[in-house]
């Protein structure tokens, strides 16, 4: 879940320059929180996997993965975003 706390919608206005840069930092953040998951928590649920589960988990991921990462970047605001 991403802490929406960081977010204080009454501090900055919808129209400031600020949001790209606070959703730049929200996305760090998630981000951050991914690779924690694929360090950590992904190896030790590993252990109670057969190999088949463990074969079949890793082809959905590394077929998803990219796509997701494409979609991130297509996603991430522009300094053209900001002017608006």
């Amino acid at each position: 879940m991403i802490a929406t706390a960081n977010c204080r919608p009454n501090s900055t206005r919808w129209a400031s320059t600020g949001w790209p840069t606070r959703f730049r930092t929200m996305k760090d953040r998630y981000i951050h929180h991914i690779d924690e998951e694929e360090e950590g928590m992904f190896p030790a649920a590993e252990k109670d996997l057969s190999e088949a589960e463990k074969k079949e988990l890793l082809a959905i991921f590394e077929k998803e993965k990219p796509k997701e990462k494409v979609k991130a970047a297509a996603d991430e605001p522009s300094s053209e975003d900001e002017r608006e």
